[in-house]
């Protein structure tokens, strides 16, 4: 089935009291069109977004009770995370590598920590939230990312 960049299918139509007929779009279902979404680089982007987000309400809720050399650490990993977001909005393959490769040492930081659990245990939810979303928002990168290369290698094996 081919799709355009916006998700529409095309079909021809007779164009009306003419002999010819014309390319119109018609919108797809629903479920192919999340299907066609999901199975792309939209999804692996919008994840690198979210942790930019993410990364903002972290260093905001941040800001004034960790000690300078983390708060160093979390700005440069932000910094970090809106360069691989840039680059894999310009379609550049370096910036989903980058974005896997930070979303591995997020989890391998922050999920261990004591810390982040504590605000979980003592009902702090703003932090929960942010600490939730973020590991959330990273598990699904790292899977999506690794669904997406299994799938195209396996597309390209096929022609």
């Amino acid at each position: 089935m081919d799709m355009d960049r916006r998700g529409f299918e095309p079909r021809t139509s007779r164009v009306q009291g003419g002999r010819s007929s014309r390319l119109i779009y018609r919108p797809l279902k629903l479920i192919s069109r999340v299907r066609f979404i999901f199975n792309g680089l939209y999804a692996l982007r919008a994840l690198l977004l979210c942790s930019v987000l993410l990364g903002v309400a972290l260093v905001g809720l941040a800001w004034a009770v960790v000690p300078p050399w983390l708060l160093y650490s979390l700005l440069t990993g932000l910094v970090l995370y809106a360069a691989a977001a840039a680059l894999a909005y310009r379609g550049v393959a370096a910036g989903y590598w980058l974005g896997l490769v930070l979303a591995f040492v997020t989890l391998a930081v922050s999920a261990p920590a004591p810390a982040h659990l504590m605000f979980i245990a003592r009902g702090m939810v703003l932090e929960s939230a942010v600490f939730i979303l973020g590991s959330l928002a990273q598990i699904l990168y790292i899977a999506l990312f690794i669904k997406y290369t299994l799938l195209r290698r396996r597309l390209s094996r096929h022609r």
